[in-house]
């Protein structure tokens, strides 16, 4: 790899892997065939359509996305089969297999599985998810390392459900299921992630009557027929964000064809005070950086539309190309990032380096925040800045 030379050209920012995900497993939820456009072909959307295949689903790729066809609830091997079917590395390694709990529990009233894994990104507990479901009538029980689920009665019922904090899968297990359940689900504290948009879209193109989406708080009217039918997943905020970062990094124009820029104002924000020039349009967003980055005194990640977690080490590896070598009359700066949603996520800190401050402050209203100054520290530690703001959305 040769380094040094600033990126042109132009890329196109594909389908969504956190939207295209919940979306297949929503698609257990009609006996009709669904076509599900624009999904990435990446490892976790392959796992996803083995997983889909093993439960029993005619699964096909096609040329602008997936065509699933659930089958028969006779015909469709839940019954007896989860222990077995819905173990191995597609379960422990990708932890957006969790969305098939409330897919399962709906369409056949029961599941076991193995404890769901993924991105080595802090530890991420399942708690929100099951006391959520227990609301709603199902019962949990764990035994020789599987998580079994049951739906006592034989249907599961609509709650009102508080969310201690806006998690996306937690409520997105909710909507999977409460879309089956009897009577109303409503949700409070619900996160707002583009994701969960995208698959609130799909359900009530199913047919399914959701109220309040985009917001902190859902109306789930359940047990509606559910149809098939034809979506296109949004692009990846996160994909754009990550191209959007090494142009910085690197120097240079790009323009990402097809970034779902409205979703990424804190990114962009973030990106303009790092010095670069971001332009949208009808065709994406159009970055371009003639300069080193710029520090930023303090960010600190958030839920939506919040800086994403996700972003948070590529947005680290971009801003130490702001210290040396220094031209004259610059004066180095400092940056220092803080998060607390996933606290171990550290595996890009090196061992002998004392991680940035980790915090965040989920009730915020502004979707980032980049404070004045950062005290003068030595090398060993970063503290907390003031709480004075320069700048939000």
């Amino acid at each position: 790899m040769q380094g040094g030379i600033p990126l042109q050209g132009k890329v196109r920012i594909q389908g969504s892997k956190n939207a295209a995900l919940p979306i297949l497993a929503a698609t257990l939820l009609t006996n009709e065939v669904s076509y599900i456009q624009n999904c990435p072909r990446i490892a976790d959307v392959h796992r996803f359509v083995h997983l889909l295949r093993e439960l029993g689903c005619l699964v096909h790729w096609q040329e602008k996305g997936i065509r699933v066809q659930p089958g028969e609830n006779e015909e469709l091997p839940c019954e007896r089969a989860e222990a077995r079917r819905m173990q191995g590395e597609a379960i422990t390694g990708m932890r957006s297999s969790l969305c098939l709990l409330g897919a399962l529990l709906g369409r056949c009233g029961y599941v076991t599985m193995e404890h769901p894994g993924g991105c080595v990104i802090g530890e991420r507990p399942i708690d929100l998810h099951i006391r959520a479901l227990q609301q709603m009538g199902v019962e949990f029980r764990e035994e020789e390392g599987l998580l079994s689920a049951q739906v006592k009665d034989g249907k599961m019922h609509g709650a009102e459900i508080t969310l201690e904090f806006p998690s996306v899968g937690a409520t997105e297990n909710i909507l999977l299921a409460a879309v089956k359940a009897d009577g109303d689900t409503r949700i409070l504290g619900a996160a707002r992630e583009p994701e969960v948009t995208a698959l609130c879209e799909f359900l009530t193109a199913c047919g399914a009557q959701i109220e309040g989406i985009g917001g902190s708080e859902l109306l789930v009217h359940g047990d509606r027929p559910l149809h098939s039918t034809r979506y296109t997943v949004p692009s990846d905020r996160i994909v754009a964000g990550t191209y959007l970062f090494a142009c910085i990094g690197c120097g240079g124009s790009v323009l990402l064809t097809e970034a779902p820029w409205e979703q990424m104002e804190a990114v962009t924000f973030v990106a303009e005070k790092m010095g670069a020039q971001c332009i949208t349009s009808e065709e994406g967003l159009f970055v371009q950086c003639s300069k080193r980055p710029q520090a930023i005194p303090y960010l600190r990640t958030g839920p939506y539309p919040g800086f994403p977690t996700d972003l948070q080490s590529v947005a680290m590896a971009v801003l130490p190309a702001n210290i040396p070598p220094i031209r004259p009359g610059v004066k180095p700066g400092r940056s220092a990032m803080e998060k607390a949603i996933y606290p171990a996520n550290t595996g890009t800190i090196s061992a002998k380096a004392e991680p940035p401050p980790i915090c965040i402050n989920a009730a915020a209203s502004v979707p980032c925040c980049l404070n004045a100054s950062i005290p003068n520290t030595n090398d060993s530690a970063i503290h907390k800045p003031p709480a004075t703001t320069i700048g939000s959305i």
